[in-house]
C-alpha cells in the first residue's frame, strides 16, 4: 500500500466537506474521543473502544476494515459501529456477526435556532443521578447495556418530573448526540418529549458543544417535525451496528 496515511487534521478536514452527514465523527474527533485508526484516500476508520466509526468509498478496503475491526473490537462485550454509507452496511453488520443494523439521520440545531423554554404546568427539568438508573434500564431498551446508561448518567441526564413524578428523560450518547430520549407512554403527545430535547439543546450550548440529536429513519413523522422546526437533516443515514 503506497498510499499516505492521513493525519488527524487531515481527517477532520476531509469529514467537514459533509458535516452533516459526518457530524458524530468529527465531533468525537474534536473532542478527543476516538483515535486515527486507519485513514487514507477511500477510507477512514476511528477507533474508540468500544465505539468504532467507519467512513469507506473504496469497496475493496471492506476485508481491512474488517480486519482492523476484529483485532481492535472487545470481545463479548457490548460495541457500537458506525457505517456512514449504505453499501456496505449490511456486509460489515454481517461479517462482525451484529445481529442489531439500524439507519439513523444525523440532526443539526442550528446555533440561532430557538427551542421551546415554557413549560407545561406541573412539569418540571432536572438532572438526573444515578438513583434513576433502575427506572431508565427498565423504560430504554435501544441499548441494552448497563455499564453504557450508567455512563451516560454520569455524562449528564435530565429528566421530566410531572407533579414530581418521573415520566421521561433525555440524554446523549458516546459520540455526543442527543438521545436515550424517552417519555412513558400515558405522557406522550403533552410536548414532553419536545421540553427535554429543548433543555438539553440549552444545557450543551451552555457547555459550547455543537448540538445535534439523531433520528430513526423510519421514523417520518420526526423527520417532518423537526425539518418544519428548522432543524437540518442530513441527506443520508448513519447506520449502526451493535450488539
Amino acid at each position: 500500500m503506497n498510499q499516505q496515511l492521513w493525519d488527524r487534521a487531515t481527517c477532520l478536514a476531509h469529514l467537514k466537506k459533509d458535516l452533516l452527514r459526518t457530524l458524530d465523527s468529527v465531533d468525537l474527533l474534536e473532542r478527543g474521543m476516538v483515535e486515527v485508526a486507519l485513514a487514507r484516500e477511500g477510507v477512514m476508520v476511528l477507533a474508540g473502544s468500544p465505539m468504532f466509526q467507519v467512513h469507506l468509498e473504496d469497496p475493496e478496503a471492506l476485508p481491512e476494515v474488517v480486519a482492523l475491526l476484529r483485532r481492535k473490537m472487545p470481545e463479548n462485550d457490548f460495541c457500537f459501529v458506525r457505517a456512514h454509507e449504505s453499501f456496505y452496511a449490511k456486509d460489515l453488520a454481517d461479517a462482525l456477526g451484529f445481529p442489531h443494523l439500524k439507519a439513523y439521520y444525523n440532526a443539526l440545531y442550528p446555533a440561532d435556532l430557538p427551542v421551546p423554554q415554557t413549560l407545561r404546568p406541573g412539569l418540571s427539568i432536572a438532572p438526573l443521578s444515578m438513583e434513576h438508573f433502575a427506572f431508565i434500564r427498565a423504560t430504554y431498551h435501544t441499548v441494552d447495556d448497563d455499564e453504557y446508561i450508567r455512563e451516560r448518567l454520569e455524562e449528564g441526564m435530565l429528566g421530566a418530573f410531572l407533579e414530581g413524578e418521573l415520566v421521561g428523560f433525555v440524554g446523549t450518547h458516546e459520540e455526543g448526540s442527543i438521545g436515550l430520549l424517552e417519555v412513558l407512554p400515558p405522557y406522550r403527545r403533552m410536548g414532553i418529549a419536545s421540553a427535554l430535547n429543548g433543555a438539553m439543546v440549552t444545557k450543551l450550548r451552555a457547555l459550547g458543544r455543537r448540538t445535534y440529536g439523531t433520528i430513526e429513519a423510519t421514523n417520518e413523522t420526526s423527520l417532518i417535525a423537526h425539518r418544519t422546526m428548522g432543524v437540518q437533516i442530513a441527506k443520508d443515514p448513519v447506520y449502526w451496528l451493535f450488539r
